[in-house]
């Protein structure tokens, strides 16, 4: 018990205590007006989407020439049987 009141007149002392202000809004702004001063170098950015945009050219170009053959890889008598689907129908 002797330590739970040492404990109690420790927390009521912590409350008793005025709390520190702190100020940090000339900092802040000084590091947002430094933020804006800057500006970022817009060769990297630059290059990485060109060069996104010729891979996904080259990507389309490819897809557009394999897809009539994997469309004829799936169904391989599709050309052969295409005649009857008229009759049968």
């Amino acid at each position: 018990m002797k330590e739970l009141d040492r404990f109690a007149a420790m927390a009521a002392k912590a409350r008793r205590e005025p709390v520190p202000t702190v100020d940090v809004t000339a900092r802040v702004l000084t590091q947002l007006h430094a933020d804006q001063v800057y500006v970022q170098p817009q060769s990297a950015d630059s290059l990485s989407t060109w060069t996104a945009v010729v891979s996904s050219i080259l990507a389309l170009s490819i897809l557009l020439i394999a897809l009539p053959s994997w469309l004829q890889v799936l169904d391989p008598l599709s050309e052969m049987l295409e005649p009857f689907g008229s009759v049968l129908q």
